[in-house]
């Protein structure tokens, strides 16, 4: 929700660029069915999928690239390790490990209720989402794509953990660093905040 407007622009910035773009909802969340207890770390990657299989069928495409924020870079890699069709992969700044966020931005504030559903700012963390993401990380994802790109609005020394772990298994793994107050940290005024300009458009060039 804090993010929407920057995922919005960033995907007419895809399109400007003559791409195809598919922005979704996982299910439980959004304009997608289901109420917020039913979103799973599980069904955010099989939507995710889905997604990227609709890419090919209606745009007749074979290759999609996955462009994911926070949570949402670890349920693309995730993704991306069960699609062969996915070949770019951009990670931006990254969730690597969930059961560092769930332990640092759930369980810390819960009264030692581990495993309770939890409102964080507004947004409902049922148990059985605490209890995949505990479970998921990047590093664990065994396939790479082709391309991969971490691009961070901080530099931070978990952020360039991951890219080395990344980079030691091969292939075309970049790191890059556009320093910006982060998107999904606005608190106030959601939907008008400002927007990582230089950064999508590093996105948008990376992809096409």
């Amino acid at each position: 929700m804090r993010s929407y407007r920057t995922c919005r622009i960033l995907a007419s910035r895809l399109g400007e660029n003559g791409l195809d773009c598919i922005r979704f909802d996982y299910f439980g969340t959004g304009n997608s069915g289901g109420e917020a207890r039913d979103l799973s770390f599980e069904g955010a990657v099989q939507d995710t999928c889905t997604a990227v299989q609709e890419a090919v069928d209606v745009a007749s495409v074979r290759r999609v690239a996955l462009v994911g924020l926070r949570i949402g870079a670890l349920v693309a890699a995730h993704a991306m390790a069960q699609s062969k069709s996915v070949d770019n992969l951009v990670l931006w700044d990254p969730i690597a490990f969930g059961a560092d966020y769930v332990s640092e931005h759930i369980w810390e504030d819960s009264d030692g209720k581990a495993g309770e559903d939890r409102e964080i700012q507004g947004f409902v963390f049922s148990e059985g989402l605490q209890q995949g993401l505990a479970k998921a990380s990047i590093t664990d994802v065994r396939r790479l794509p082709s391309r991969v790109l971490t691009i961070v609005s901080e530099d931070l020394p978990k952020h360039r953990s991951l890219h080395r772990e990344l980079k030691a298994r091969g292939g075309d793994v970049e790191y890059e660093v556009f320093p910006n107050p982060p998107s999904w940290k606005e608190m106030s005024n959601v939907g008008v905040g400002a927007v990582p300009a230089v950064l999508l458009a590093r996105i948008a060039q990376w992809v096409a």
